[in-house]
């Protein structure tokens, strides 16, 4: 859910990608797709490694639906 992704995208991308993702740091709103999320956390593509205990398909996809209307 976009409110389930709210919470997680504070809690896990917002320190390096900013409290408000349309600004688009670092290309975050990429993120709008969970596979690249997915394939930038599984390549450590920026230090993104870190997240791969935390943040599965289920957590992309509720970050994905939170990018898409972060506005909620």
């Amino acid at each position: 859910s976009a409110l389930n992704g709210k919470s997680l995208y504070a809690a896990n991308c917002a320190s390096c990608h900013g409290g408000n993702p349309a600004q688009n740091i670092s290309k975050i709103l990429k993120g709008t797709s969970a596979s690249n999320t997915l394939s930038a956390i599984a390549s450590n593509k920026g230090g993104m490694g870190y997240l791969q205990g935390s943040i599965g398909a289920a957590e992309a996809n509720d970050i994905a639906a939170y990018l898409a209307q972060p506005n909620i």
